[in-house]
């Protein structure tokens, strides 16, 4: 929903700051005051291209900021997201376009400098405008499937089918591309295999290399460990005069002495304590002694296994890890050029199965389709009928393309969608952007807006030219429509006709004003008495006679749901 728009030095507007709500807004004025500027500059916030020559005579640059509410469009906000452009306040978007007089311009999205493409793919789909074919959705092909889906109420059928579809494209590529690998694949993958068996003979553990690191240390000082442990057993505890027997010695004397003074009796506890403790230690090393090996084979036979680790760790990063995690890169590597027969054969097995299901899928979404296209025409060329276009047909016309080998298939099933238009009955139908003209699109997107109001996304719509060469029943239909279109969205709808400006829950009036020797376009809110002279004004021209004003009261009173 569009929430305010400012313009500035525009055309032959000064300043405007104009907000706005939900419902029906109209815009009247007299002939050439400047009322479709308001479009022109909605279409330049946009993404629409302009030129300098919008610029205001005798100004530097034109301004337009459109700030609209995206609560509603999950798929705008995405959109913003992924290009980090969300602003303040994730649920507004606040687009501003300054064109300068010599064509230099800026796309500003939510304070943040952007592009023109970036600023037209973001507002996809958030405002639809009747009136200017480069905005009107209806000419453009590529949507004419998804409205008929919508109002099919489709959506789940078709993302059904996408679901096989998209298995299928699948399971067809893998199957693709290992029918059609390289010589240079397979070649690749006796290398990998050779690396991957290198490291499997090894068979290398996580933390081998310090476990046998610790094993070498030892095996070498295997001599030296054993002499050095049968000298300190054999000084503490093993041979006479050692430290056992001297502490032997010295405990029994002072056993005797602590008889005398058994102040020394601590210290000769503490000598019998010590010798516990030599016994300990020497019995320990005994131990030892019976462990340390002298294995010159055994020697050999980890340095060759330290060697061959520390060559394979300095191939795949330096480390024992690094070995590790490369063995399991290269197995995914192998599994990835695997071109066994069995593995083309479940995959034959598998993409035959899921295009089956998705041609399956998709016939009953062409049927759905067909029927939807029928019940479609007949809703929309009811509500334009009412419209001064009794004559005209609209078509959807729902062409199937040939399954072999799923080539018809894409991602929407395999349905082309077109709307065909015939503006007089008996005619050929034609493509609708060939043929409709400026105020036909326009009640034709009233008419489609219309029937699919309950389910259509978009939020706000912009009519202009709806009710070129109408009046009378057919423009209070129009403003009818509009009235119910805007109950459930925003509309906003340029008009000459009084039965449609009636009908709006707001009503915008632009006077064309001379100021010195400038001319300016105003604009102002109308109600109560000033809009029922606008209304008796458009009746007949003339808002000072009594019978007019009348009449204009009469069709606000009437107009009022």
């Amino acid at each position: 929903m569009l929430l305010q728009l400012k313009i500035r030095d525009f055309a032959i507007i000064d300043e405007v700051d104009l907000e706005l709500g939900p419902g029906f807004t109209v815009v009247t004025g007299e002939t050439g005051a400047g009322k479709s500027i308001l479009v022109d500059a909605l279409i330049l916030a946009l993404g629409g291209r302009a030129s300098g020559d919008v610029v205001r005579n005798g100004c530097e640059a034109a301004e337009v900021e459109a700030l609209f509410d995206i609560s509603s469009h999950p798929v705008v906000q995405a959109r913003l997201e992924q290009r980090e452009l969300v602003g303040d306040d994730p649920s507004t978007l606040l687009v501003r376009r300054v064109i300068g007089a010599k064509g230099r311009a800026k796309v500003i999205i939510n304070g943040r400098l952007s592009t023109l493409a970036t600023l037209a793919e973001i507002v996809r789909g958030l405002v639809d405008i009747s009136g200017q074919h480069e905005q009107q959705s209806l000419l453009f092909v590529e949507n004419h499937l998804a409205i008929l889906d919508d109002f099919g109420q489709l959506t789940e059928k078709r993302e059904a089918y996408r679901e096989q579809y998209e298995a299928w494209r699948a399971a067809a590529a893998e199957l693709h591309g290992l029918q059609s690998r390289s010589d240079r694949d397979l070649q690749r993958a006796d290398f990998v295999k050779f690396q991957l068996d290198e490291i499997e003979r090894l068979a290398p553990r996580l933390g081998e290399d310090e476990e046998l690191e610790v094993e070498h240390r030892k095996l070498g000082a295997a001599q030296k460990l054993k002499s050095g442990a049968m000298l300190a057993e054999a000084l503490l505890y093993g041979e006479d005069g050692s430290a056992f027997d001297k502490l032997g010695k010295a405990a029994a004397e002072l056993e005797s002495l602590a008889r005398i003074d058994d102040e020394l009796t601590p210290v000769r506890e503490a000598l019998a304590g010590a010798q516990r403790d030599l016994q300990d230690a020497a019995r320990t090393l005994q131990r030892y002694l019976d462990r340390v090996s002298d294995d010159p084979e055994r020697l050999a036979q980890v340095e060759d296994r330290l060697n061959e680790l520390r060559r394979l760790a300095r191939k795949h990063g330096g480390a024992l890890a690094d070995v590790l995690t490369r063995r399991a890169d290269l197995e995914r590597e192998l599994l990835s050029l695997d071109h066994s027969d069995a593995r083309v054969a479940d995959l034959t097995a598998l993409a035959a199965e899921k295009l089956a299901a998705a041609e399956r899928l998709a016939a009953e979404l062409s049927i759905a389709r067909h029927k939807a296209a029928k019940r479609f025409d007949q809703r929309v060329c009811a509500e334009i009928a009412e419209m001064d276009l009794a004559g005209a047909v609209l078509a959807t016309q729902v062409t199937g393309r040939a399954l072999a080998g799923g080539e018809g298939l894409t991602a929407t099933g395999a349905d082309d969608v077109e709307l065909a238009w015939g503006p007089n009955r008996g005619e050929p139908l034609r493509p609708l952007a060939k043929i409709a003209s400026g105020g036909e699109l326009s009640r034709l997107m009233l008419g489609v807006k219309t029937v699919l109001a309950s389910r259509d996304l978009v939020s706000l719509y912009v009519f202009d030219e709806v009710d070129t060469g109408l009046g009378g029943r057919a423009a209070d239909a129009i403003g009818k429509k509009i009235q119910a279109v805007a109950r459930g969205h925003q509309a906003i709808t340029i008009t000459h006709l009084a039965p449609i400006a009636a009908r709006a829950d707001v009503h915008i009036c632009v006077r064309k004003e001379s100021q010195g020797d400038r001319t300016v376009a105003t604009l102002e809110k109308l109600k109560g008495a000033a809009r029922a002279a606008e209304i008796a004004r458009m009746i007949d021209g003339s808002p000072d006679s009594k019978a007019t004003r009348a009449a204009a009261k009469e069709m606000l009173a009437r107009a009022v749901v």
